[in-house]
């Protein structure tokens, strides 16, 4: 089924929320980097709005019930981590 593998597709793309701490963290940097362009007040703000509506949403982050199970304990962890970081305008991995 077509839906079965874009499923699978972006499951896998949003596999990297679930990495280690640590390695999330540099995740979030590299992020960063790549927006480096804008403000970092305007950056915090709209990221950690962002990641929000990946935790408010009804169905999960993950859509097959293996990567949910797998991966969404810990990717919320780190995506609620990382929303109270921006929140006090820190960028997880950062150095100061």
């Amino acid at each position: 089924d077509d839906n079965d593998d874009v499923n699978w597709f972006l499951d896998a793309d949003m596999s990297v929320l679930a990495k280690t701490p640590r390695a999330y963290d540099a995740y979030a940097r590299c992020i960063r980097q790549e927006y480096i362009h804008i403000p970092h007040d305007v950056y915090c703000r709209a990221r950690a709005d962002i990641l929000e509506t990946f935790l408010q949403s009804s169905d999960g982050i993950y859509k097959t019930p293996c990567m949910r199970k797998a991966l969404e304990s810990r990717a919320r962890e780190n995506l609620q981590r990382e929303i109270v970081s921006l929140r006090q305008g820190v960028i997880p991995g950062e150095k100061k």
